[in-house]
């Protein structure tokens, strides 16, 4: 949708010369569509949860003190918003499937816990051959 508008979404107002979506427009539905699923896949999650844990409700989940978690979950959703901001931005100024390379930080970030963390140091060998299987993938 971002690229070329193929459903007929955007108004004149949100699109660009070439036809595809601005970046702030982009962004702008990216987040309302991520924003109403995880609503909607946390409210079922509440009233359906998966075995051995409790229902629970939207005031036991107010009632519960866990600001410093919920802190973090922010945090983490702003970094998100912020990647996905320069994703578009990126997209629109060097084209989409150069700035879908982003997509690879799993890489990055599985090669930063092996080399420098050393996190998989003693790890099965199963473990090794399914890192190593990840990055043939990706490459």
């Amino acid at each position: 949708i971002a690229v070329n508008n193929p459903f007929g979404w955007g108004t004149n107002g949100e699109m660009t010369a070439s036809g595809g979506l601005s970046v702030a427009s982009a962004n702008l539905w990216f987040s309302l569509a991520f924003t109403l699923t995880s609503i909607l896949w946390n409210v079922c999650l509440m009233r359906n949860p998966p075995r051995d844990v409790d229902p629970s409700t939207f005031q036991r989940y107010l009632s519960e003190r866990l600001m410093q978690d919920r802190a973090v979950a922010i945090l983490a959703g702003l970094i998100c918003a912020g990647g996905n901001v320069l994703q578009f931005q990126g997209g629109h100024l060097a084209g989409f499937a150069t700035s879908d390379l982003v997509q690879a930080f799993p890489l990055v970030g599985t090669f930063w816990d092996v080399v420098i963390f050393r996190e998989f140091s003693g790890a099965h060998r199963t473990i090794v051959v399914c890192l190593w299987c990840m990055y043939v993938v990706y490459v």
